[in-house]
């Protein structure tokens, strides 16, 4: 066994991602940051593999080599997914399937390399980690790389996917600026934070081992060969301080709310009744819903509405009436028996003007109604 600083670097990167997970359940908000949480995973996942590896318990756990690999295509939908839930928006079950096919097809592909001999990993492993021990000739069964693809997976396809997602996740949380600045402005600045440092990565995971197109080096890497490692290990550090410097990050609360008294069980309680009135009285489809006709009805003040809202399900009153109106919306134009004019449709829902209905339902479902009907 031998562990250098480099292996207690990353071990205790490894403690340190506990720790900053364990301070998200303290702080009950795992609802709100469960996705950073399994990013927290995953980069564990991935340090506590190259620990093994590069210590002499590798012998030991030769059989875990590269099972980590795959967990790369999570991190860059995990981020996305973050931005979204601090948003308090959440994905469909098609765009999580959409967002896990690169995951899932490397996954399976990758059995090709798990289900070899003991004898054949050790030699792999042995000859990247340790090539100054003796390795005995393994035969293979079957081949690890079938499709000769692993050349461009394991650095350009991971490093082109990490990078454009964060770059994508980095453009919502630019456009999405305003609601942060009424909600929870420390949430703008962790995910700046995060996505820049993911954008990084992605550049350390590329140069770590040069400009490499399918194992051919056009670029001598300025960095050493443990660069990803010590990038990704660091980045868990960066996350415990920043926690610890800007503790508010973990919040849901919005900052005018802090003084506030309302116990939990009375939140969810209103909220529940507040829903409810809503749904069965159809308030969404009246022009003139407000927060002050919604406050009249359910006998809670706006503020308190208002508080519930942000605090439960992390939106507001006109972002919660909006919702309410697409999902009519979508259901009406589903309807083969009922064929309405997208202008009066608007009128129905509620809203003044055919432009704001057009610009609110495209950017809730990315289509204008007109195609969400044709397709």
């Amino acid at each position: 066994m031998k562990i250098d600083w480099l292996g207690m670097f990353i071990l205790f990167g490894i403690i340190q991602a506990i720790l900053v997970a364990l301070m998200i359940r303290i702080k009950k908000n795992h609802d709100l940051h469960r996705s950073f949480i399994w990013i927290l995973l995953v980069l564990s996942l991935m340090q506590l593999e190259s620990f093994l590896l590069r210590s002499g318990y590798f012998s030991t756990f030769v059989h875990i080599s590269n099972v980590s690999r795959p967990s790369i295509f999570l991190l860059g939908p995990f981020l996305l997914l973050y931005v979204y839930h601090l948003q308090g928006r959440k994905w469909k079950l098609t765009e999580t399937i959409l967002h896990a096919i690169p995951f899932a097809f490397y996954l399976i592909y990758s059995f090709n390399y798990f289900l070899q001999p003991r004898e054949v990993k050790f030699n792999v492993v042995a000859s990247e980690y340790h090539p100054d021990l003796k390795t005995d000739v393994a035969m293979r069964p079957f081949e690890a790389d079938p499709w000769d693809i692993q050349g461009y997976i394991v650095v350009e396809l991971i490093t082109l996917h990490l990078l454009i997602y964060s770059i994508v996740a980095l453009y919502k949380v630019n456009q999405s600026k305003g609601y942060f600045q009424k909600n929870n402005l420390d949430h703008l600045y962790w995910l700046r934070f995060l996505c820049c440092l993911f954008i990084l990565g992605a550049f350390a995971l590329f140069f770590s081992q040069g400009g490499v197109v399918n194992g051919h080096t056009f670029l001598k890497s300025p960095f050493p060969s443990y660069s990803v490692d010590l990038v990704s290990t660091f980045s868990i550090y960066l996350f415990m301080v920043y926690i610890i410097v800007r503790p508010n990050t973990l919040t849901k609360t919005n900052k005018k709310y802090k003084s506030s008294t309302l116990p939990d069980n009375y939140k969810k309680q209103k909220l529940s009744n507040l829903l409810q009135l809503i749904e069965n009285e159809r308030l969404y489809l009246d022009p003139s819903f407000s927060l002050r006709i919604l406050s009249e009805k359910s006998g809670v003040s706006t503020h308190h509405i208002s508080q519930i809202l942000n605090e439960e399900l992390q939106t507001s009153f006109f972002q919660l009436t909006n919702r309410y109106r697409i999902d009519e919306a979508k259901k009406r134009l589903k309807s083969h028996t009922e064929h309405i004019k997208i202008e009066q449709l608007a009128y129905d829902l509620g809203y003044k003007s055919k432009s704001t209905f057009f610009k609110a339902f495209k950017s809730t479902t990315g289509i204008t109604p007109s195609e969400f009907r044709n397709s």
